[in-house]
């Protein structure tokens, strides 16, 4: 009786040490495969972003001249004009600055809206690049610089309705070579074209 309850103890004992060595070997394996399989996704990830920069670089070749229409999905985008200032002038009532200093891009602009539905247009929809790829969007502290009826964001254009706007961003002063990325109203649209505002 003593011998079998001695025998049975060290088989217990045998079978915990071994389903520790095989737990312990086994996550051990896990562990390198998962490691391995992150390291396989941060590579895939990277050569993607690697390929989208490619491409937008491409897309971003074919850039339209100031004047020439480009279209965004529904919308058609037209530039015509566009300079640089270090001082916005205020004639109107509004803030109480008068003049604002800096380095800014100025642009005029047609939005057309081709869809069959209303559109509003955010500033998420216009992007300013230069030459070092910094991206900029419109800045909503020179809002009050931008006569009313040309202040076009937020504004509601119906189908086959153009209107007239001005858009106003603030940029580093060595900015330089710079490009207006132009997108679809509708947020979640990828769709965009590209306008080479010359300077």
């Amino acid at each position: 009786m003593r011998n079998l309850i001695i025998g049975l103890i060290v088989l217990i004992l045998l079978i915990v040490f071994a389903g520790r060595a095989c737990g312990g070997g086994g996550e051990t394996s896990s562990g390198g495969s998962t490691t391995a399989s992150e390291s396989d996704t941060e590579e895939e990830e990277k050569k993607e972003a690697k390929k989208e920069k490619k491409n937008s670089k491409q897309d971003q070749g074919t850039a339209v001249a100031i004047g020439q229409p480009v279209t965004a999905g529904d919308i058609e985008w037209t530039v015509t004009n566009a300079r640089t200032v270090s001082e916005l002038r205020q004639d109107s009532l509004g803030q109480f600055g008068k003049t604002k200093q800096g380095n800014f891009v100025v642009v005029d602009l047609l939005f057309t809206n081709n869809g069959s539905d209303p559109s509003t247009l955010t500033t998420q929809s216009l992007t300013l690049l230069d030459s070092n790829d910094r991206e900029s969007r419109p800045d909503t502290d020179t809002f009050g610089y931008i006569e009313n009826e040309r202040n076009i964001f937020l504004q509601q254009v119906n189908p086959g309705v153009t209107r007239e706007g001005t858009v106003i961003f603030t940029v580093s002063p060595d900015a330089s070579d710079f490009r207006l990325r132009v997108g679809d109203a509708n947020m979640f649209s990828r769709e965009e074209a590209y306008v080479d505002l010359g300077f």
